[in-house]
């Protein structure tokens, strides 16, 4: 007996011992049994993407032939399902959805798709003098602060962290007179020049974008004043 797969299908063929018209013995293949042995194909036609904000999705799929359904999320158990299998509450994280499909010869094909769920983001005002840990900076007051006060240095070279959730951080500062130059640097990126010496008179920096892009968590900005007078007024962190 051989085992031949045709098409999907695994065929049992075996020989069987016959008479010719002339009375010479032949083997003849005889074909025993046949057995489907293909696996379906399963799609997975409509997921969430692979990071989003909603907490509640949808998935909806489909066999390439007549099959019943198991689902799972992440490593819950196989549950008997049906398309589309609905999902709500998710937590913030990481996740995975499995689908098997089984055909009526006990074949089992499988699809699965992974994604995140972040926390939503949301714009918010950080002002720089509400900052407490800021070693060689002082509280100032001014006439052109959006709030009468900001965050400034009494020492050249010197450094203070702000920390933010979101996408992107945008400075707001003060530019005068012996003002020396401003950097931030967000977590280990390169440091973003955001105002310069300024012999003119004692005026409002324009906002100054330092980072954008990047994953909606914690990130830590690190502010830097190369010469005493430097001044820091609030900073933005928003959701590009």
């Amino acid at each position: 007996m051989r085992r031949i797969v045709l098409g999907g299908l695994l065929v049992l063929v075996g020989c069987g011992e016959v008479k010719d018209p002339g009375g010479v013995d032949a083997m003849v293949p005889n074909v025993d049994a046949a057995a489907d042995i293909r696996l379906p194909v399963v799609t997975i036609t409509d997921k969430p993407a692979a990071e989003t904000e909603l907490t509640a999705t949808n998935f909806v799929f489909s066999a390439d032939e007549p099959a019943t359904f198991h689902c799972r999320l992440d490593a819950g158990t196989l549950l008997p399902c049906t398309s589309p299998q609905a999902f709500s509450a998710l937590a913030i994280g990481a996740h995975t959805f499995e689908v098997q499909a089984q055909d009526p010869a006990g074949n089992i094909g499988t699809a699965m798709h992974a994604w995140t769920v972040v926390a939503p983001c949301t714009p918010s005002t950080i002002e720089a003098e509400s900052i407490t840990s800021h070693p060689n900076w002082v509280v100032a007051t001014g006439s052109v602060l959006h709030n009468g006060m900001a965050l400034q240095a009494n020492a050249n070279n010197v450094s203070f962290q702000v920390t933010f959730t979101g996408k992107g951080l945008t400075i707001f500062n003060e530019k005068g007179p012996n003002f020396g130059t401003v950097t931030v640097a967000v977590d280990t990126g390169t440091p973003v020049a955001v105002a310069v010496l300024d012999s003119s008179g004692f005026t409002f920096q324009n906002p100054t974008v330092v980072a954008s892009g990047l994953p909606n968590i914690a990130h830590t900005a690190t502010v830097t004043c190369t010469q005493t007078n430097c001044q820091v007024d609030y900073f933005t962190a928003n959701c590009q």
